[in-house]
């Protein structure tokens, strides 16, 4: 059985791949379930593609609850949520600076 089948096959994948933006986008696009980023950061980005099953992304939510994390619904996007929240209020700062 090759990974992919295997994968597919799980209720469950947690991905930590290194901060590889290719290799991610290539494991997401054959995955499109679930991403959450390092042990570190507590909030996670729970992904809603059309081939998602129903009860997917309530249950992840509650699995992360249950993590102490915090899940939020995204779109299914190449970038995370924090960044793109992020990004606008550090460009202010940098025009603030200059």
């Amino acid at each position: 059985m090759d990974a992919a089948s295997i994968v597919h096959s799980m209720d469950l994948v947690v991905e930590a791949i290194l901060e590889n933006l290719k290799m991610k986008n290539d494991f997401f696009k054959r995955l499109n379930k679930f991403a959450s980023e390092l042990p570190l950061i507590k909030l996670v980005e729970v992904i809603k593609t059309p081939l998602t099953d129903q009860n997917t992304p309530e249950s992840l939510t509650d699995f992360s609850k249950a993590l102490e994390n915090h899940p939020v619904s995204c779109k299914n996007t190449s970038e995370f949520t924090v960044n793109c929240l992020l990004v606008p209020y550090l460009m202010e700062a940098v025009r603030l600076h200059e």
